[in-house]
């Protein structure tokens, strides 16, 4: 997964999927009631053996008060327990890091299908709605841009820190 709006939904709190359900889907509270438990169902795949997820958030996701201070301080709390699984690869691209290339649009990166290496998706995230592409050519620029930010795996979870001090701060 490369995120560079919002917090992947797999990681989401309650709270944080309400609020963007809410205030940028504009779902009416039923169908955000629906949707949060749904989420959270989902969630439990986090915690299956043979899951293997790889998350890149830019630093502006963590720092971005969506909700406000109280909902993204549980929310960077819910992201550092995650990122203690065994499952879960966490990584963040620092706002002044120098890039390859622009950001271009958040997307996951589904790879291995079926158990079969040339099996794979990639689901690109639009305001309205998403585009999924099989294409083998078109997964592969997907793979680079991947690659291209791996450099921020794991290691500047203080940014995490530092994004729920700041969150704190009215």
């Amino acid at each position: 997964m490369s995120q560079n709006a919002w917090i992947p939904g797999l990681l989401q709190t309650a709270a944080y999927t309400s609020y963007l359900l809410d205030a940028v889907v504009a779902l009416d509270q039923d169908a955000i009631g629906a949707a949060v438990r749904g989420r959270i169902e989902r969630q439990k795949v986090l915690y299956q053996r043979d899951t293997h997820l790889h998350v890149g958030l830019t630093e502006a996701v963590l720092r971005h008060r969506m909700g406000g201070a109280v909902i993204m301080a549980e929310q960077l709390r819910r992201l550092a327990d995650l990122s203690r699984l065994p499952t879960v690869e966490l990584g963040v691209i620092p706002a002044d890091t120098d890039m390859p290339s622009r950001y271009g649009a958040s997307f996951d990166l589904f790879e291995h299908l079926d158990g079969r290496d040339d099996d794979s998706i990639v689901i690109v995230e639009l305001e309205a709605g998403e585009v999924r592409e099989g294409d083998p050519e078109r997964v592969r620029a997907y793979r680079v841009r991947r690659r291209s930010r791996a450099r921020a795996r794991g290691s500047d979870l203080r940014l995490a820190h530092a994004a729920w001090c700041f969150a704190l701060r009215e």
